[in-house]
């Protein structure tokens, strides 16, 4: 059976960590089993004299030349000025191309496999809008612009995947139309290594009886204020719970000073980034609840992460991540509110055993489902189904094309 050659296209990419690096990571390093896998990404952004050692991967990793954003801070591709992967994205030996952002790279090897008669599938991991409005601040022009991405995605794929029914529904009110289909994420099955143990704050993990954890990106779309609000209900009922907020980004100036002014320096501990999955697992193992505050996220994978180590998670009601989770069985529901917010926790704080059936329950519902090495198989045939069609799609095309030039 021959392997398929697939070219997955991210713009963000290692050394920047994010929900989308990890599942493109993780996926790559999967179908590298029985695929030939390249990563298409943006060269890295590094201050003056710093060094970036490329990952060693079962895949590999191709990158372009770009600038730096100023006003997003973002590395954005420029292939006008990098012969070297013009030339590898007009030669390469490709079957299918992934694209996961509809940005500058995207944008240009779509145009390239188009020529080329390559099929592209393009998977929507973002709602686009709230990431849009929080860096505009208005909600018209943001509307503009989520419509602008949606035609862009519209316009340069052949297969488009949306990562949640909920990210699939909330932008057809942007203009999503035709076929698309829903394709969870997956991530990187249980990764543990006791020898590994680092991180200065994991001595103190296992000392609350009820330790909650989240990570992810300090960034005002999350809706990490929600928790503090939480815990500043909890604080006159002194429960003996400890958060701990992994992660770094534009809000953390902000929360910590709210740490700081709500009085919750004994509950809260902010650890940083933390990119060692070794150490990272220590803390979902450690943890009781993973808390998902978010009502923006398309996705999202640390429910899923959590459920790998049997942690169930407290999410938002009417969210992607609500949509996988059925309040009391594998999981909890709030509403977006901080009173609602707190009574969950306090619920978990009060009924250990049943937190524990529910991360019992999350970890057969939820990882089976969402992780790889399993999930990535079917993707693979999902790729080559995609590619056989559009073959024959392309032959039928090119047959009527030659009967109309004749009839001419």
């Amino acid at each position: 059976m021959k392997r398929l050659k697939i070219l997955h296209v991210v713009e963000n990419f290692y050394p920047i960590y994010g929900g989308v690096t990890s599942v493109v990571d993780g996926l790559c390093e999967s179908l590298s089993q029985f695929a030939d896998v390249t990563v298409a990404t943006v060269e890295a952004d590094l201050k003056k004299g710093e060094v970036f050692k490329e990952l060693q991967r079962s895949y590999k990793i191709v990158r372009c030349k770009g600038y730096k954003n100023k006003l997003t801070g973002d590395m954005v591709a420029c292939p006008a000025s990098d012969k070297y992967f013009r030339t590898f994205i007009k030669e390469g030996d490709f079957d299918i191309i992934h694209c996961h952002f509809p940005l500058a790279l995207a944008s240009y090897v779509s145009r390239i496999a188009r020529k080329r008669g390559i099929p592209v599938i393009q998977t929507i991991h973002s709602l686009y809008w709230y990431d849009i409005e929080n860096f505009i601040k208005c909600k018209p022009l943001a509307d503009i612009a989520t419509r602008i991405a949606v035609a862009r995605i519209q316009k340069n794929a052949d297969y488009i995947w949306a990562v949640s029914q909920f990210c699939k529904d909330f932008l057809r009110n942007y203009g999503l139309k035709g076929k698309v289909e829903v394709v969870y994420n997956c991530t990187e099955q249980e990764v543990f290594n006791k020898e590994k143990l680092s991180h200065a704050s994991f001595a103190n993990v296992k000392k609350h009886k009820l330790t909650l954890l989240t990570v992810g990106r300090l960034v005002k779309i999350k809706n990490l204020d929600l928790i503090l609000d939480s815990l500043h209900l909890l604080k006159n009922d002194n429960l003996d719970i400890h958060t701990y907020i992994v992660g770094s980004g534009a809000t953390e100036k902000h929360l910590r000073a709210k740490v700081t002014k709500l009085g919750l320096e004994e509950q809260v501990t902010f650890t940083g980034p933390i990119t060692d999955k070794n150490v990272l697992a220590n803390f979902y193992r450690a943890s009781d609840l993973v808390l998902f505050p978010s009502c923006a996220d398309s996705a999202g994978l640390i429910h899923v992460e959590g459920a790998m180590y049997g942690k169930p998670t407290l999410a938002i009601e009417n969210t992607a991540i609500s949509e996988k989770i059925k309040d009391g069985i594998n999981g909890l529901v709030s509403k977006n509110n901080a009173l609602d917010f707190s009574n969950k926790i306090r619920y978990a704080y009060q009924n250990k055993e049943k937190l524990l059936k529910m991360g019992e329950n999350a970890k057969s519902s939820l990882v089976r489902l969402y992780s790889d090495p399993a999930v990535a198989m079917e993707l693979y045939q999902k790729y080559c189904s995609a590619v056989t069609l559009f073959t024959k799609n392309q032959y039928i095309f090119g047959k009527e094309r030659a009967i109309i030039k004749k009839q001419i």
